[in-house]
């Protein structure tokens, strides 16, 4: 019983609603105001000649006679002109002083004409007004070049700062384009394409060598001299290398230990940070051994790196050569076993030359 007593009441509550609608709707129906050119010659035009002809008529002070405008679509042709009057009526500059003055209501309602039909919106053909072409700011560019071309740095960080307005570094109009900007995005221009395109196809050496105090790395070390490099303490050093096509690959390494402890020094090779392989390095000065392994690697730009595993120091050893071991390598190396396999384009530079000639004539 009391869910439809509930039920009953939202029925009567909703239809008094919707007879509120109805009956606001009618009553709109009844009092609307006309508009327009109607409204003009039945409510603005009246005004105008009581409260503005006897200055802006006859008499044209400030070179204006309101009298030409003798309906809407001559205001509309003259905008800029009922703009100043509604300015000075809202200012109370117009009428002057000592002449008859329009009520708060008559003043409302020119100025509400003027704003609602002279300077109405047409909303089935809007003016957006004047569009600023503008630049990226340096996030933005950074962004668009990664998700356009591919490639992983921030080719913006180079450029100056970008200016800002309101709070906020995205404004067409504040955002200029200096000299100095202008040639930041040519070198940038050039960088992008040098990381994203592979402009030498040839076929190249097999081998791609790389002397080892030439190579970053995590291990401490110091040059012997030669390309020689003396890792002191655990840690590797690596080469970034581009593998031309998916294939057999050997990975190699030129080393000898400095040898001390109950063991002889350690060393293995990794790609991509994932360790592959551990060799016992127990080759010693003068004669280096040459350490490799073959491993097939998917096309692409790969990390090749060798490790330093097992320091050991001793300081304390009556034998001055038995207190420290070492790894001193002397280079790394990376051989294609099948050089003669066309290369693998990155995607980076599919982006750019998506067809790729062919023989047909």
């Amino acid at each position: 019983m009391t869910k439809c007593v509930g039920i009953l009441l939202c029925l009567i509550l909703l239809g008094f609603q919707i007879h509120l609608v109805t009956a606001r709707a009618e009553t709109s129906q009844k009092t609307r105001k006309p508009a327009g050119d109607a409204a003009f010659q039945t409510r603005i035009k009246p005004l105008l000649g009581k409260y503005c002809f006897g200055c802006h008529g006859e008499k044209k002070k400030g070179d204006l006679d309101l009298r030409v405008y003798t309906d809407e679509a001559s205001v509309l042709r003259d905008r800029m002109t009922f703009a100043k009057v509604a300015k000075n009526l809202q200012a109370h500059e117009m009428p002057p002083e000592k002449k008859p003055q329009p009520t708060l209501e008559e003043r409302e309602l020119i100025t509400s004409w003027i704003q609602s039909e002279v300077f109405k919106c047409d909303c089935d053909h809007p003016d957006p007004g004047r569009v600023t072409i503008r630049r990226l700011n340096r996030a933005e560019y950074n962004n668009t070049i990664r998700d356009l071309v591919g490639v992983n740095f921030q080719p913006a960080d180079d450029f100056p700062a970008d200016d800002s307005g309101y709070g906020f570094d995205n404004i067409g109009d504040v955002l200029s384009l200096p000299p100095v900007l202008l040639e930041k995005y040519l070198a940038a221009a050039q960088k992008i394409l040098s990381k994203a395109l592979v402009t030498d196809l040839k076929p190249k050496s097999p081998v791609k060598h790389f002397d080892a105090d030439g190579l970053d790395g995590t291990a401490p070390g110091e040059s012997l001299g030669g390309g020689t490099k003396r890792l002191g303490r655990e840690g590797d050093i690596f080469a970034s290398v581009r593998f031309p096509h998916d294939g057999e690959y050997i990975l190699r390494a030129k080393a000898y230990g400095e040898q001390a402890g109950p063991e002889p020094a350690r060393m293995s090779f990794s790609l991509d940070d994932k360790e592959l392989k551990k060799f016992d390095v127990t080759a010693e000065e003068p004669a280096p051994q040459v350490y490799e392994l073959p491993v097939h690697v998917p096309a692409g730009a790969h990390k090749f790196s060798a490790a330093y595993l097992n320091n050991f120091r001793n300081p304390k050893d009556p034998n001055p050569k038995n207190r420290d071991r070492n790894l001193v390598i002397h280079y790394l190396e990376v051989e294609d076993t099948d050089p003669s396999q066309p290369p693998v384009l990155p995607q980076t530079h599919k982006r750019i030359f998506f067809s790729q000639p062919t023989t047909d004539t």
